[in-house]
Formats: structure tokens, sequence, C-alpha cells
């Protein structure tokens, strides 16, 4: 089961319960399931909450442990939002995109170089005026 192939930047509270349950399912029995079974955690959600298998596994954790996982998963999601919207979160993210500025910014340089693209930017420029 691949959590991080969800696609989103953030996990919302469903998000969030549904990883949880899955994790308890996959870590807490010694059941094993295909990656077609975990390919769609929405479908592999529905099949274990909803045959009861969730119920069954959860009711055997002890409390206090079951707690702490479910403070410590609540613990990583609101440290990885904090990190996100911090100075150095959004830094870090805005230097992995002007990498990709540095990679367009070098082909747009390579075709400016080319006489053709030269004559194009002239035209551009003396239309602006």
């Amino acid at each position: 089961m691949n959590v991080e192939g969800t696609e989103y930047k953030f996990v919302n509270y469903i998000q969030q319960h549904i990883l949880t349950v899955i994790a308890f399912v996959k870590y807490y029995t010694n059941l094993t399931f295909t990656e077609k079974q975990t390919e769609d955690i929405y479908k592999f959600y529905d099949s274990i909450y909803g045959s009861g298998l969730f119920e069954d596994v959860f009711e055997e954790i002890p409390k206090e442990e079951s707690d702490l996982i479910i403070n410590m998963v609540d613990d990583i999601v609101n440290s990885t939002y904090d990190y996100q919207t911090s100075a150095l979160g959004i830094m870090d993210a805005i230097s992995k995109d002007y990498k990709n500025v540095e990679f367009d910014a070098e082909k747009i340089k390579k075709e400016l170089a080319d006489r053709n693209g030269v004559e194009f930017l002239a035209e551009v420029l003396n239309k602006m005026g």
C-alpha cells in the first residue's frame, strides 16, 4: 500500500481517519494484502471497515496504546502542516519550483540565441514601444 501515492499535498480529517484505520489493520494483524487490494485506499477502507474487521482489531488493542498511536498520527500531521506553512517550508517549496524555472530559463536562453529567436524578440520589443 502506498499511502504517499494519494496525490494530496495535505490530509483532511477523513483521509487521516481512513489512513489510520488502514494502518491499525495492517500493523496489528498478521494479514497480508495484495497491491491490487490496497491500490484504492477508499475501497480498501470500505472493505475493512464495512466487514467489521477494523472494529474487531481495534477492540483488541489496549486503549492507552491506541490513544498514543492516534495522538502520534495527529502530531505528525500537525508538524507537517507547521513545516509546510513555515518560512523554511515555503522557501524549500519555492527552491524546488525555482529549479524547474532555471531549466526553462536555459531553454529560453538557447532559443533566443538562435537568429530567429532574436528577430522575434526584436519584433516583440518594437511592438511594446
